[in-house]
């Protein structure tokens, strides 16, 4: 049996849970003072993009920030990490539901694309909550995320500029762009599809390695 300190403790997801409101406040925050741009000092985004600029906010924080309060849940079964994953995430999406409505309100964006972007969080928060917990993840999960987050558009931007091949594939590959193209309205599925591909693989590799481990005493 596992002891108790290694059970999630409510003090570890309340500290999650300001740090989520954080980041996306600051997000919304940048983006609404966009408004006051002039043409020397201009803010990294503008209010018209303020959704945008939220939802990739919260890929963020999933990918890069989340890791290090989901790998600390030990004790769990298979079961229980599926369960609580999706039940801290649904947690923190209502959490910025408010921002989420006053982002929406400030750029008017279509209710369909709030629904593709949230579930595309969603999906990406799983995968990430399961990954991380995955044998070895403690060495290779941040560079993966980086080199999905980061080197992928870079990659994409070289080959456009060196070979002109179109960038729409590394939308579908990078957490942070797909999340933001979703809130944006892009119709496109394919990161759906990865990402839910890449959730299911991580689920598949997570119950294969926990049947294999031996049964702690």
């Amino acid at each position: 049996m596992t002891s108790g300190h290694d059970k999630p403790k409510p003090r570890r997801w309340a500290a999650a849970a300001v740090l989520w409101l954080a980041v996306c406040a600051a997000a919304a925050a940048v983006a609404v003072l966009g408004v006051l741009s002039v043409e020397r000092l201009r803010s990294p985004v503008e209010i018209d993009s303020a959704y945008v600029a939220l939802v990739v906010a919260e890929a963020f924080f999933l990918v890069f920030l989340w890791p290090f309060f989901e790998r600390r849940a030990g004790g769990e079964s298979f079961g229980e990490v599926v369960a609580g994953a999706a039940a801290r995430l649904v947690g923190l999406l209502f959490l910025a539901t408010p921002l989420i409505v006053l982002a929406t309100r400030l750029c008017e964006t279509p209710p369909l694309a709030v629904v593709r972007s949230q579930a595309m969080v969603f999906l990406i928060g799983v995968a990430v909550a399961v990954a991380v917990r995955l044998p070895g993840a403690v060495l290779w999960y941040l560079p993966a995320a980086f080199l999905l987050s980061a080197g992928v558009p870079f990659a994409s931007y070289l080959l456009r500029e060196e070979c002109g091949i179109p960038v729409a594939w590394a939308a579908t590959l990078s957490p942070l762009w797909a999340s933001g193209a979703a809130a944006a309205g892009s119709p496109s599925h394919a990161s759906f599809i990865v990402f839910a591909c890449l959730g299911a693989g991580a689920l598949l590799a997570l119950a294969l390695s926990r049947r294999g481990a031996p049964e702690q005493p």
